[in-house]
């Protein structure tokens, strides 16, 4: 989709847009904020072989690295856990305590190991990484033995103090703003889904949707300015042009949502203005023997028949009247006329072997009463 289209989609559908966008922004900042707070404090460890030097480098660094997979699978356990909890004289359970710390060694192959404790107090998380790395020393000091016949030995030290965890002001920040990005980009995914979805004919790009060409834009009021006669001005030479004088064409819509008799009569005076000779049929009969017996009297004196039709899903008036004249043009009113329905009136008169024209989107936006209407002869 290009970027024209979607700002006009937006334009449309501004309200789905900002619902969903505003939802969405409303309910991350919500979250973010009401959200229990979660601090994490940081401390690392090193893991080193002391005593005698026999030792090739390489065999040290096997026992090292040995010692570093095994000791980030103890800092998470229920024993661990335990002494922190006897040590700080905590209340919850091992298995709960256990849960808030992460253990990570420092990539790659290196003898430092990362211990990470979140929880939802900044104080209580500095005190736990800070007693967790003293206690595991303790504890693994109590497992390790004299390896090898040297007598060296695995020890391990903390070499980076437990960290205070800082403010949350940035992590809310980053949390409101990726809702609000979020928001902003399911609004415009909205607004796609709507406007591939809607029943309702928005442009006219829509009502060529049905398979007929677009022939114009007039304005369904009674008294059309100066201005709003541009339309009917453009739809009388592109009539013209579609087929030579004398014409008959016949015009419909497909539901009644447009005021056919008033654009007929509206059409009708400009091409009056233009030097030519119009008529206007009321087209309500379902009979062809009456609808050429109207039709083929009027032909030859006028340059153009205009027949005003009831709507095509309502009667078969359009179809029968259609038969006779050079084409049958559809009035669709955007904002109203449903998509549905547009292409059954498409599909009915094809059905009858009628020549479809095309679609004029009839504007009703304005509604000039200076003038009275009159009826269709």
């Amino acid at each position: 989709m290009k970027l024209n289209q979607f700002v006009a989609q937006l334009g449309r559908y501004w309200a789905t847009f900002g619902a969903v966008a505003g939802i969405v922004a409303a309910a991350g900042i919500c979250l973010a904020v009401l959200s229990p707070p979660r601090y994490v404090s940081t401390t690392q460890l090193l893991v080193s072989i002391e005593g005698s030097t026999t030792a090739s480098a390489y065999e040290n660094d096997n026992v090292v690295t040995g010692r570093v997979a095994t000791y980030v699978a103890l800092l998470t356990t229920d024993a661990v856990a335990q002494r922190v909890i006897d040590k700080l004289e905590l209340s919850e359970s091992p298995r709960d305590l256990a849960g808030q710390v992460s253990a990570t060694a420092v990539a790659p192959k290196t003898a430092i190991i990362d211990v990470a404790v979140t929880d939802s107090s900044s104080d209580r998380a500095r005190r736990i990484a800070a007693t967790i790395g003293t206690e595991f020393i303790a504890y693994a000091d109590t497992l390790e033995t004299p390896t090898g016949e040297d007598r060296q030995k695995v020890h391990t030290k903390v070499v980076t103090a437990a960290s205070t965890p800082g403010s949350r002001l940035p992590e809310l920040l980053s949390l409101a703003g990726l809702s609000v990005v979020t928001g902003l980009l399911l609004g415009a995914v909205a607004v796609s889904i709507r406007a591939r979805t809607d029943a309702i004919l928005r442009t006219p790009a829509d009502a060529a949707a049905a398979g007929v060409p677009v022939l114009g834009s007039v304005a369904a009021v009674p008294a059309p300015s100066e201005q709003e006669s541009i339309g009917y001005r453009g739809l009388r030479a592109h009539l013209e042009q579609l087929a030579p004088t004398p014409a008959v064409w016949v015009i419909t819509s497909a539901t009644g949502e447009v005021d056919v008799a008033t654009v007929v009569r509206n059409l009708s005076r400009t091409i009056e203005r233009h030097g030519g000779q119009p008529v206007v049929l009321a087209g309500d009969s379902s009979d062809p023997a009456q609808a050429r017996s109207l039709i083929d009297p009027a032909r030859p004196d006028h340059t153009h028949v205009l027949v005003a039709a009831p709507p095509v899903t309502k009667s078969v008036s359009a179809s029968v009247y259609g038969e006779f004249a050079d084409g049958v043009i559809l009035l669709v009113a955007l904002g109203s006329t449903h998509r549905h329905d547009l292409r059954e009136a498409v599909a009915q008169l094809r059905a009858a072997a009628v020549r479809v024209t095309g679609v004029v989107v009839a504007n009703t936006w304005k509604h000039n009463r200076t003038e009275g209407s009159r009826g269709v002869v």
